[in-house]
């Protein structure tokens, strides 16, 4: 059996969730649930729609801008970071990403023309901590 000589490819696992998806939600809400959560392991945020950044990001810390910001002032509004010296070390160092993309430019300002379908910017510092920019 596969899971004994694999178990990190949780493949029993995967197996019940997409049946229990399906059942209770159909087979279209478990495709996008699974598109939703490669994206979030891959990296590949572009790939999302608004609404599905919406979905699959509903429970992350969220703020809404009005106006155009610098990165290190959105990392510490975010909570992403605790100070402008702390947000400028995380940027230098290459642990910020903006939509799936590294970001090392502490010169760039988080503006609607970033956002996917103009609503949402999608920043991560690090492997797991994310924070949903609204527009």
């Amino acid at each position: 059996m596969k899971n004994n000589t694999e178990p990190h490819l949780r493949e029993a696992h995967k197996a019940l969730a997409r049946e229990v998806i399906t059942f209770l939600h159909g087979r279209e809400a478990y495709d996008q649930a699974l598109k939703i959560s490669q994206a979030l392991f891959s990296g590949n945020i572009k790939d999302l729609t608004a609404d599905e950044i919406e979905m699959g990001f509903s429970e992350l810390p969220a703020i809404t801008l009005t106006e155009d910001k610098n990165l290190v002032d959105v990392l510490i509004e975010s909570k992403l970071a605790s100070s402008k010296r702390e947000a400028r070390e995380f940027i230098n160092n290459g642990a910020v990403s903006i939509n799936g993309e590294k970001n090392q430019n502490l010169d760039l300002v988080i503006n609607k023309s970033l956002a996917i379908d103009g609503r949402f910017v999608v920043i991560r510092r690090g492997k797991k901590l994310y924070a949903l920019i609204k527009f």
